[in-house]
């Protein structure tokens, strides 16, 4: 097994907890559900796997966000909705549109909201690697091309996933082929020259370095990409234009304002805030 997938048992052992745990982290029906846990993948008929990258990224992540489990009333308020009656077999609901509508109304919004879910979900990750306090020069090179990173990578994968979880099949992919072109030109940038431009020497990779020094390194080679003008938004960079992931966008937009919400202090009734 490739060291970038996981099967059940390595993740367990990797993240030294049970097997149990696991399954209670991914299933909705438990108590001890984790809605940030990374989703399985599967490869082959009978095999399930974990993306590494991604186990690590959540491990970061609930470093800085711990783990909270769902409180009694949102467990009976979700067994109250499943134990709701269901109609009678030809009941007629007047209020209720014809399903053709009803259809034609929904998907949009569905297709919107998975959207949106999917926004909110690149927005987490690219913020739990911008937490980290270096990455390395490989890493850079991927998050900007749209890949996720596993941690302390030293060369480009030929396969993998994208940020917004497509899979990357092959070298081929165009993720992956421009994340070679961005890594091939760091590595270019650290041939020395003399003043006939005779090649002298290479000054040694940096293994890792601070994050702002590659958004520099990026500005001064004149490196954009869509990817990169997202990872600025999520960083509170100002970027000029628009980001195309308008759901992204939107989502930021959200969490922010519910974070303003929570940590803002509550105003008493009848009580007029002070201007």
């Amino acid at each position: 097994m490739s060291s970038n997938y996981l099967r059940i048992d390595e993740l367990a052992a990797y993240l030294k907890i049970s097997e149990s745990t696991i399954y209670d982290r991914i299933n909705k029906k438990s108590p001890r559900y984790d809605p940030a846990f990374p989703t399985q993948r599967r490869l082959g008929l009978n095999t399930v796997v974990w993306l590494r990258s991604e186990i690590d990224v959540w491990v970061e992540y609930r470093t800085h966000t711990p783990y909270e489990k769902p409180n009694q009333g949102q467990i009976l308020a979700k067994t109250r909705k499943s134990q709701k009656p269901s109609r009678a077999k030809g009941a007629i609901d007047d209020q209720a549109p014809n399903s053709a509508s009803l259809t034609s109304d929904l998907i949009p919004k569905l297709e919107f909201t998975e959207q949106f879910i999917s926004s909110l979900r690149q927005a987490e990750y690219l913020k739990a690697c911008l937490r980290l306090a270096t990455w390395t020069p490989a890493m850079a090179a991927l998050l900007v091309s749209g890949v996720k990173a596993p941690l302390g990578c030293a060369e480009i994968l030929a396969v993998g996933e994208g940020i917004d979880g497509d899979a990357l099949t092959g070298p081929g992919d165009i993720r992956l082929q421009r994340a070679r072109a961005i890594f091939k030109e760091w590595n270019d940038d650290l041939i020395e020259y003399d003043e006939d431009d005779n090649k002298i020497g290479v000054r040694p990779s940096p293994k890792e370095l601070p994050i702002v020094e590659y958004f520099v390194w990026f500005d001064e080679s004149g490196i954009d990409t869509d990817w990169l003008r997202l990872i600025l938004e999520v960083a509170g960079a100002p970027v000029e234009g628009s980001v195309k992931h308008m759901h992204t966008a939107l989502g930021m937009r959200v969490a922010q304002s519910l974070d303003e919400t929570l940590s803002s202090p509550s105003t008493p009734a009848g009580v007029k805030p002070d201007v």
